[in-house]
């Protein structure tokens, strides 16, 4: 009898049918890692392995797992991250159609791929999803509705919540839209400047050069007409207030931050006629402007110094 080689027999029908365990237990020679908790063998450890398995090394104290019979589990799954539920708990199947079964896990035994052997998987088999790390084999049947309850009512709890968050997003994003859309008859100019000057400072001094063609009241007397925001900084927003005869409307998404101003149809002419007069725009610079760059944030304002009589609204 080899020592260290486990032999068991049973019989199946006529005769004798021999099936032998090939298992050894050794002292390791080398380097490498427990198929079953993962852990580093060291030369010396005591080792049980299977020579008609590759890479089968695992700590004789870490017991190998028994298989439940096919009857009481007939379902196997493969996990590469983690199993998907505790043992006797219910989970739902994931496919890549969707939401497949409800099963109930059995039985899970872990299998330690270590980077070496994903990557002769990759090498010889073309598994490329292949990853070190453990490898989780589910046994599993179809779960009954008293195992099923939880999982369904959890379920419904994150449709239920899904359902809100989705409502919310499109109240949002309707607010949005209504405090971004100017009243009827008014010009909105997208990326406006407000009233604030800017010290440029150069080898000649300081320049102070003034950013609006508008004289506003100080911000503290703003009304504000309405505001919304999405729910983390740095988000979707929206403010509009009401100074003086006009509007400014404060929005951004992300790092798109934005003014605007809201002309009303009385005041628009004299707006624009102010606007082009402080960048000094020509009939000529607007005409070359407008063949470079016409849609872009500025279009009515140069629209307006080429003469054009049909004002393009700013998205």
């Amino acid at each position: 009898m080899v020592v260290g080689l486990n032999q068991s027999y049973s019989e199946a029908g006529e005769g004798q049918k021999r099936e032998m365990d090939m298992t050894r237990t050794i002292s390791a020679k080398f380097t490498s890692s427990c198929t079953v908790c993962g852990k580093t063998i060291r030369p010396g450890d005591q080792i049980t392995y299977d020579p008609a398995i590759r890479n089968s090394s695992r700590h004789a104290k870490c017991k190998a797992f028994v298989a439940p019979a096919d009857a009481d589990a007939p379902i196997r799954l493969i996990y590469s991250s983690s199993a998907p539920a505790e043992v006797g708990q219910a989970f739902r199947e994931v496919t890549r159609r969707g939401a497949g079964r409800l099963l109930t896990l059995v039985a899970v035994d872990s299998y330690y791929i270590s980077p070496r052997e994903a990557q002769r998987r990759e090498e010889d088999f073309d598994d490329f999803d292949c990853q070190a790390g453990y490898e989780y084999t589910c046994y599993c049947r179809e779960a009954t509705a008293e195992e099923a309850a939880p999982v369904l009512a959890r379920e419904t709890e994150r449709d239920a919540k899904a359902a809100a968050a989705a409502a919310e997003k499109t109240r949002m994003e309707t607010h949005i839209h209504e405090l971004s859309t100017p009243p009827e008859g008014w010009t909105m100019i997208d990326g406006a400047a407000l009233d604030y000057s800017v010290s440029i400072s150069s080898e000649n001094g300081t320049e102070n050069f003034r950013e609006s063609a508008l004289t506003l009241p100080e911000r503290e007397s703003w009304t504000l007409l309405g505001e919304e925001h999405g729910p983390a900084p740095l988000s979707v927003y929206a403010r509009l207030y009401q100074v003086g005869p006009y509007r400014v409307l404060e929005h951004g998404n992300w790092d798109d931050w934005r003014t605007a101003i809201m002309v009303p149809p009385e005041l628009r002419e004299a707006y624009l006629s102010r606007e082009v007069a402080r960048r000094g725009i020509t009939v000529e610079s607007a005409t070359e402007w407008l063949a470079k760059y016409r849609g872009c944030m500025g279009t009515q304002i140069y629209e307006f110094a080429a003469g054009q009589t049909q004002l393009q609204e700013v998205k």
